[in-house]
Order: structure tokens, then C-alpha cells, then sequence
């Protein structure tokens, strides 16, 4: 499982364009993996999909229609950390949220913080509705802080 999470970070095409489309069909394919495997797979797609964000912000001077790019890659990574949460999972989304969070604050775009303010929101109901093991609400309250 490991070693396919790290195949996704192998996945690359110098068009940012052409790279949202090999993320999209990679989330497609890992998606139907099953609960136990796309917590392994999933969550480099969501971190290649935010260093996709970040190329788009460096491109911003030739492609004028860059913040509504950036903006669909944070659909298609909400979307992505969604599927996570329907299989159980509450650590590594919350994770991914706030790291989501961090990467809209810091990009810029247009709505960038309504993007930043869901991301942080869905972190805070999964700490509330999902996390019950008082170690695992500590860690989690120390990475929100």
C-alpha cells in the first residue's frame, strides 16, 4: 500500500493542466480500492493536487484564468478528503484539512478565504463528531492550534 501511495508522487506532467487530469483519473482508479487501501492512496493525490495549486499561483502572469483553477483543485480536494471520511477515517482528514487550510491562506486566489474558513470548519466538526480517544483529541487540538 505504501509503495503505491508513493507511485502517485511519480506521476507528473509539465502542463499543469495535463497534471490535474492524471490526478483526476489516479483519484478515480484509487478510489474504488476499498476503505482499507485509500488511506494509503488517497492522501498523496490531495498533497500533489496542493503543490498543483502552488504551480498554478507561480503561473499566474501567463495563465489569466489561474484562480479558478486553484479553485477547482480545492473542490477536487475537499471532495477527495471527503471519500477519506466516508471510510471511517478522522485522523488523516483533519489533517489534510488544515493542511488544506494552510495552502489556500498562502496561494491567494479569488475566494481563497472562504476556501481557508471550510477547510478549517470541516477540521473543527471532525475534531467534535469523530475523534473520542482523549489522546487522539489532544494531538488534534495541538495541530489546530
Amino acid at each position: 500500500q505504501g509503495l503505491m501511495g508513493r507511485f502517485i508522487h511519480l506521476l507528473y506532467s509539465d502542463d499543469p493542466n495535463q497534471q490535474f487530469l492524471i490526478l483526476n483519473t489516479a483519484r478515480k482508479h484509487f478510489g474504488n480500492g476499498g476503505d482499507q487501501r485509500i488511506r494509503y492512496t488517497l492522501p498523496p493525490i490531495v498533497f500533489a493536487a496542493y503543490r498543483l495549486a502552488f504551480r498554478y499561483m507561480q503561473l499566474k502572469e501567463e495563465d489569466e484564468n489561474w484562480e479558478k483553477k486553484c479553485g477547482k483543485i480545492f473542490q477536487f480536494c475537499h471532495q477527495t478528503i471527503g471519500a477519506l471520511i466516508k471510510a471511517e477515517q478522522a485522523e488523516i482528514p483533519l489533517r489534510l484539512f488544515l493542511q488544506g487550510a494552510l495552502a489556500a491562506g498562502r496561494i491567494q486566489f479569488e475566494n481563497s478565504e472562504t476556501v481557508a474558513y471550510e477547510f478549517f470548519s470541516q477540521a473543527f466538526s471532525l475534531y467534535e463528531d469523530e475523534i473520542s480517544d482523549s489522546k487522539a483529541q489532544l494531538a488534534a487540538i495541538s495541530l489546530i492550534i
